[in-house]
């Protein structure tokens, strides 16, 4: 009781609290009583949390899926940054603090999937990071004297190690194959301090494939013909209906025409991280994330890219919504001063100027507007919980909160007249009637 909602669980070295990450931010680490009780919250990070690791010194430390590594007190406060990113790399993630030493092991990703990242070892007397030159995630230091990690296969493998010079000492063993792997990085096994090895079985990384689907109103699911399975992250289908935009396992972008069946490539640069697109309302261009920039490319993948935005210090813009006339962008800025996460605005006319939107010290996202222009849907956990609200666009105020039991990532119906949203664990797809022009109203949901 307490960690409803809660995903990511660790526990502290006493036994007593169980440490978890917020599933409504992704970004909000908290901690409850092993006896159940209201949760405490610890930190909130720049970007979403991927792993964290409680050390006998009361110090936890954390990573993040486009950031560094983050330390903080298990009473709460603010989190300090352990790591730096070099050149190439994109996050530190899954961090395992070494009982009986200052030390770290974690992975460094470079560009793509989480899961191609390569082991490293921080030590934090000195903040020198050594890589170890083996690929892998989720690694845990075992009494044993071993480093043990899981691979993109689904193999769990341990290579032994030297805690002194804080260096691998022998070749990695595989220990067992066929361990669920998630592209985050997330491998489904646990080791205790004796050696003794749990696991769930299940698709490695390389095959956790997700199938994109129609559904209708009844639940029954129907898959888009002629297109496979595949890492897919984001997507969004064109104005008129007739095409997917789609990144494939957070690395290049796609096209797909679906009476065709045809999937042709938007974007073809390697090494980086392309995702979240959304269309322009004419459908000619459409508008992506590469890190800390919004980028737009022509639909048919022709020409290079155009620059719209940089935020220096930013982890993530993630753009969301054009204004009918193609005139405004809304997007997501996650890190970089303006908060955890908020909702800004660039004006695509003149110098091209981004300017905060929906700026407070809560969590906002998912802006979308409303097809006539006048509204504004998006979720906050300005009540303590994430909820779906509307307000009036582009003005703000009348603000109505839509969602009854939390929701997040609102969707408006192409007529207007009703929004779709998500539960807050994302296993429900509700839907609100809406009445929307002047004045707004709102339904039950469904």
């Amino acid at each position: 009781r307490g960690s409803e909602g809660g995903f990511g669980p660790f526990v502290s070295p006493d036994g007593e609290w169980v440490g978890f990450i917020d599933v409504a931010s992704g970004r909000r680490l908290q901690k409850v009583s092993i006896f159940g009780g209201p949760p405490v919250a610890l930190a909130e990070s720049v970007s979403s949390i991927r792993g964290a690791s409680w050390g006998e010194d009361g110090q936890i430390v954390f990573g993040t899926n486009t950031s560094t590594l983050f330390q903080v007190s298990d009473g709460g406060g603010e989190a300090e940054a352990l790591t730096t990113l070099e050149e190439g790399e994109t996050s530190h993630t899954w961090p395992h603090k070494i009982p009986g030493r200052e030390a770290v092991v974690f992975v460094a990703s470079r560009g793509t999937r989480l899961t191609t990242g390569q082991l490293a070892v921080l030590d934090l007397e000195t903040r020198e990071v050594t890589h170890l030159e083996l690929a892998g995630v989720s690694p845990r230091y075992v009494s044993t004297g071993h480093i043990v990690y899981a691979a993109e296969d689904g193999s769990v493998r341990a290579a032994a190690f030297d805690v002194a010079s804080l260096s691998l000492t022998g070749n990695p063993v595989p220990l067992v194959e066929g361990v669920m792997v998630k592209p985050s990085g997330a491998a489904a096994f646990g080791i205790s301090d004796d050696g003794r090895l749990v696991y769930a079985l299940g698709a490695g990384a390389a095959g956790s494939q997700v199938s994109l689907v129609w559904v209708d109103r009844d639940g029954r699911e129907e898959p888009l013909s002629g297109l496979d399975p595949g890492g897919y992250e984001s997507f969004r289908l064109s104005p008129d209906g007739s095409r997917l935009a789609l990144d494939l396992e957070r690395s290049r972008l796609w096209t797909y025409d679906i009476a065709r069946g045809i999937r042709n490539p938007l974007t073809t640069e390697s090494g980086v991280s392309d995702t979240n697109p959304v269309w322009m309302p004419d459908g000619d261009r459409i508008v992506f994330t590469r890190g800390n920039m919004l980028l737009l490319i022509a639909a048919d993948g022709t020409g290079d890219a155009e620059e719209l935005l940089v935020r220096n210090g930013a982890s993530q813009l993630i753009p969301e919504s054009w204004s009918p006339d193609g005139s405004q962008l809304l997007f997501t800025s996650i890190g970089g001063g303006r908060g955890a996460s908020d909702i800004e605005r660039l004006s695509m006319e003149g110098n091209r100027t981004a300017e905060a939107f929906i700026n407070t010290d809560q969590i906002e996202g998912h802006p979308i507007i409303s097809p006539d222009g006048q509204w504004l849907a998006y979720h906050s956990d300005v009540s303590g919980r994430q909820e779906v609200y509307v307000q009036r666009f582009p003005t703000l105020g009348d603000r109505q909160q839509i969602s009854t039991a939390g929701g997040r990532a609102p969707l408006w119906n192409p007529d207007g007249r009703e929004l779709f949203y998500r539960s807050v664990d994302g296993r429900q797809v509700m839907a609100v009637s809406v009445t929307a022009g002047e004045t707004f109203t709102a339904g039950v949901p469904e």
